[in-house]
């Protein structure tokens, strides 16, 4: 048996094989990639554990990296997925969420390990929480990238980009969104209002504050979906149901949004729970959501100009700036960033990482 990898279940084992990927190397040539996957294909049973372990030779210190599983599950709403590293430390990356789609197939960023020593044995772990549902873990693979110890190479930041600027930086954003797998917008409604927004059993428009029961689609004239880069600027195909722009409105003021740009009202036409549409100091009519959203929407439609190379108007892209700096991530916005990442395989790097946004001259 190969001892450099032990997938296990019990005492049952089953062996792989590392391999090194040729990383982009610094002037002391320090830094690599290395990568590492199984195929345990492990049956799940109902309220019970599985684990998995890879295991790295490597003496590094991880700067980013990303895992990706396969699990093949009748309700992916029952799973709780956690990594472990060496040290010891645990992430969960996937907790409860989907609702009753099946399957979990996702990648996940580990960036929340920076810092961690790569050589060991990682762990992942996967739990059914509940009854009458089937599954496996099919196979699941690391791929991290570290830098040698004593190379020139600074420690790791929560960086994940290295300081990269303007195109440069949109190009990475973009990369580290390939492999997304984005659900359809009959499926991404159904996330919204059964798992994704639902919170004490019910879902608040963002617009409003108005809340209705959650649990089930609702009738599309009590509330909607909003889309924040509007389908007639061009969320269009995969883009039309990517959560990461879409959240629930209240109908009416989903309709009074329309696909007019955001702005600051100065003339107000319509207001309702802290929104209102109107003209700017320009005369343009513009929407202006509540304060406690200005923020979800600048990073939201900053994601959405990255990941779908959309340009955003100069006049809606200053606001936005600003918007982005007085409405700050809280918790909440990162916990719905990360749940959406365990259904479709990405996350809006702006909301991880709210700075980026200063480092792009013009969208």
């Amino acid at each position: 048996m190969d001892s450099s990898m032990l997938t296990r279940l019990g005492s049952s084992f089953a062996p792989a094989a590392p391999r090194a990927i040729p990383g982009v190397a610094s002037a002391g040539d320090t830094e690599k990639t290395v990568r590492t996957g199984a195929t345990p294909n492990l049956p799940i049973a109902d309220n019970a554990k599985v684990e998995s372990t890879l295991r790295f030779e490597d003496e590094l210190t991880l700067k980013g990296g990303s895992l990706n599983v396969d699990i093949p599950h009748t309700y992916r709403g029952d799973l709780v997925v956690t990594l472990t590293s060496p040290s010891g430390k645990s992430a969960k990356l996937h907790d409860r969420a989907g609702g009753s789609l099946d399957d979990l197939k996702a990648k996940f960023d580990l960036s929340a390990f920076a810092g961690e020593p790569i050589k060991g044995d990682w762990k992942l772990t996967v739990e059914d929480t509940a009854n009458a549902d089937t599954g496996s873990l099919k196979a699941w693979d690391l791929e991290l990238t570290g830098t040698a110890k004593g190379g020139e190479e600074p420690p790791p930041t929560d960086d994940p980009f290295q300081g990269l600027r303007d195109a440069a930086l949109l190009a990475a954003i973009k990369q580290a969104s390939t492999g997304k797998h984005v659900v359809s917008y009959n499926e991404a409604r159904k996330v919204i209002f059964t798992d994704l927004d639902v919170k004490n059993g019910k879902v608040r428009d963002v617009y409003t504050g108005r809340e209705i029961a959650g649990g089930k689609i609702p009738n599309s004239s009590d509330m909607n979906v909003e889309h924040t880069w509007p389908q007639s600027k061009g969320a269009t195909g995969d883009a039309k149901s990517d959560l990461h722009h879409l959240f629930p409105t209240d109908s009416k003021a989903n309709s009074t949004r329309s696909s007019f740009p955001f702005g600051k009202v100065v003339t107000v036409q319509w207001s309702q729970g802290g929104s209102k549409f109107g003209l700017d100091a320009q005369g343009r009519k513009v929407y202006e959501p509540p304060d406690e959203h200005k923020g979800n929407v600048a990073r939201a439609l900053f994601y959405f100009s990255a990941e779908y190379n959309k340009r955003i108007a100069p006049e809606e892209e200053s606001v936005l700036r600003e918007w982005n700096k007085l409405d700050k991530v809280d918790s909440a916005e990162l916990e719905r960033n990360r749940k959406i990442s365990t259904v479709q395989g990405n996350r809006n790097q702006f909301v991880e990482h709210s700075n980026l946004a200063d480092r792009i001259a013009d969208f």
